[in-house]
């Protein structure tokens, strides 16, 4: 209790001129947390790492998770957890992370489940191990973590490390999408347009593909891209061209090269050649190989075009 007074009055003293109702209500929920409010101290915490009112101070956010931590919060010990792997104001230490999240597992949170799992799988400088990292993701599944769902759905439908079962695969992938998984709806939508263990059906196939695209919490860059495959054919949902376009410019935008080179191409077709280079650009900065080859295509040909120009304007 004395320990967190004293680094109140710190914080206090560092804190530079803001809001003072935003400030006093980060006063008042470290006031809250040193009684024993947990989520409180959660609270200030993020506060203190956002800037939220106050000066920036991640290492007194992670004392403020650490106290809660200590108290059995499921959501300190993950943020924590997060803190320590990367080095956040704390000393990096990916062995304690892994500690951390384990605790934060066991007090019921799946997204800390899932990044012991993932810990397994990639190891991060200590020993990899699948088959565990299959049982965490399992048991981040459970506590309703929809990334976790689709990656036990893949493990089953590979029957990598536990025993091929395609359609509890697919319930998994139904699993993850109804908890807002973005990709899970993707994963499905994919497996029902090329039938792919189960019936194809392009009906569902669409409407997981548009759950995935407009999912207000992560959309899925793929999905919104076969969506929009959907809607210029025309043939499951009526023809829409504009909005397949400003599906394809999503898709695009949040990380999907190939929509970058299908959304380059469409606006070629409409003649609006400016925006097709800044789309090809934007497939070039993601890796896109053809479209650096588009960009420099057209480049090239501006170039030509300016010279010529230029030389018929010569006397």
């Amino acid at each position: 209790m004395v320990l967190l007074s004293l680094l109140n009055l710190v914080a206090l003293a560092q804190t530079p001129t803001v809001e003072p109702s935003r400030y006093d209500s980060a006063s008042r929920s470290v006031s809250s947390c040193e009684r024993g409010d947990n989520q409180e101290c959660v609270n200030v915490g993020w506060r203190y790492m956002r800037a939220d009112g106050v000066r920036e101070d991640v290492v007194f956010a992670a004392r403020m998770m650490r106290t809660a931590c200590d108290r059995d919060h499921g959501e300190a010990c993950s943020v924590l957890g997060d803190m320590t792997r990367e080095g956040r104001g704390v000393a990096g230490d990916i062995l304690a992370a892994s500690e951390l999240y384990t605790k934060a597992c066991t007090l019921h949170s799946g997204e800390a489940c899932r990044k012991v799992a993932d810990i397994y799988l990639v190891g991060f400088g200590l020993r990899t191990d699948p088959e565990t990292a299959g049982l965490w993701y399992q048991l981040g599944c459970e506590l309703k973590d929809g990334p976790s769902c689709t990656a036990t759905g893949l493990w089953y439908e590979r029957g990598d490390i536990m025993q091929a079962d395609t359609d509890h695969a697919r319930a998994l992938f139904e699993q993850a999408c109804s908890y807002g998984h973005a990709r899970g709806c993707t994963t499905l939508g994919l497996r029902y347009k090329m039938g792919l263990h189960v019936g194809r059906d392009h009906f569902k196939a669409v409407s997981y593909f548009e759950t995935a695209c407009e999912s207000e919490v992560e959309p899925d860059a793929e999905g919104c891209r076969h969506w929009a495959g959907y809607l210029l054919k025309g043939k499951v949902v009526p023809e829409r061209p504009d909005l397949a376009q400003a599906k394809l410019e999503k898709s695009c935008m949040i990380g999907d090269l190939v929509g970058c080179r299908e959304w380059s191409g469409r606006l070629r077709k409409t003649g609006d050649e400016d925006a097709a280079l800044r789309a090809a650009i934007r497939g070039c900065e993601l890796g896109d190989k053809p479209s650096c080859t588009k960009v420099e295509r057209i480049e090239w040909k501006r170039d030509l075009k300016s010279q010529s120009g230029a030389a018929d304007d010569e006397p």
